[in-house]
């Protein structure tokens, strides 16, 4: 089975590829953070457009919220895909409770994912037009930098 990195990177060929996949060496939230945030800051700070991916099965948006978010403050262009929209919280129900502190306080509420998607770039909801949204601009050739895709694990 093609992992959805390796479809974004066959969709545009043309395009250089950073793939925190290939320095995870554990598997991304096994390995420490000490070790794999330096190389996402690195790479996302090498390229000039950032790709985001946050899946309607992710359990927290957390990471690529971070990722996302220093990318434009770096200035780079940021295309997010997010899945994580409120009709599939709804129908999937799988966070009702997991964004409570111990005290049973709620620390993240979906609607907070709107605030970071308004300073995007470009948000889609559908992958397929996330893709083409990256492959229009890798054709602009905005740069020759190297385009970043990021993912957000279970």
């Amino acid at each position: 089975m093609t992992s959805w990195q390796e479809e974004v990177m066959e969709a545009v060929p043309e395009a250089e590829f950073y793939n925190p996949k290939d320095f995870d060496m554990a598997g991304l939230l096994r390995t420490p953070v000490d070790i794999y945030a330096p190389m996402d800051r690195i790479q996302i700070e090498d390229s000039d457009i950032v790709f985001g991916y946050l899946e309607a099965s992710n359990p927290t948006p957390i990471n690529i919220v971070a990722e996302c978010c220093y990318a434009k403050a770096l200035g780079k262009i940021v295309v997010l895909c997010n899945e994580w929209t409120e009709e599939n919280i709804k129908r999937d129900n799988l966070r009702a409770t997991q964004f409570k502190d111990e005290n049973g306080r709620t620390w993240f509420r979906p609607h907070y994912l709107d605030l970071v998607c308004y300073w995007l770039d470009f948000v889609e909801t559908d992958f397929g037009h996330a893709i083409n949204i990256l492959r229009r601009l890798v054709e602009m050739d905005i740069s020759s930098a190297p385009t970043m895709i990021k993912e957000e694990d279970e």
